[in-house]
């Protein structure tokens, strides 16, 4: 649902809005990121970030279905009215701060990692999480 006065995929201008960064081990709209939040009213970010793929324990082809869903769920949610920031970055700060230079938002919300090696790499590349994972 959008709210009155805003086309779908558009957030307003007229107010400050969330960011919400989603991961690529987490694309699920019902996720606790998204909680509390609307098409219209936040914006979503998503980095697809060169020193994360390059670390996955994947071979090629895996790599390339990871990303794959990211763009796929970056679709589906821009079908469902959400504003969609998918960029590519060589790391999820660089990304990040180039989100945040160009669109403002008065927060970032992202559910906490759910590997400990990407808690680590947030960690050492200053980045935080905000939001508890369920169960």
């Amino acid at each position: 649902m959008v709210p009155i006065g805003l086309r779908p995929g558009v957030v307003s201008r007229a107010m400050t809005a969330p960011t919400i960064w989603v991961l690529g081990d987490q694309l699920d709209a019902e996720g606790p990121a998204f909680a509390g939040h609307r098409a219209g009213e936040a914006r979503v970010l998503m980095v697809e970030s060169r020193h994360a793929v390059e670390r996955l324990p994947f071979n090629r082809e895996r790599r390339v279905l990871v990303i794959g869903a990211m763009r796929r769920f970056a679709d589906r949610l821009r079908r469902e009215g959400w504003a969609v920031d998918l960029r590519q970055a060589p790391t999820f700060a660089a990304g990040v701060r180039a989100h945040c230079d160009e669109h403002r938002p008065d927060r970032v919300v992202v559910a906490h990692p759910s590997s400990v090696v990407s808690e680590q790499n947030f960690w050492l590349q200053g980045m935080f999480t905000a939001t508890p994972t369920a169960g």
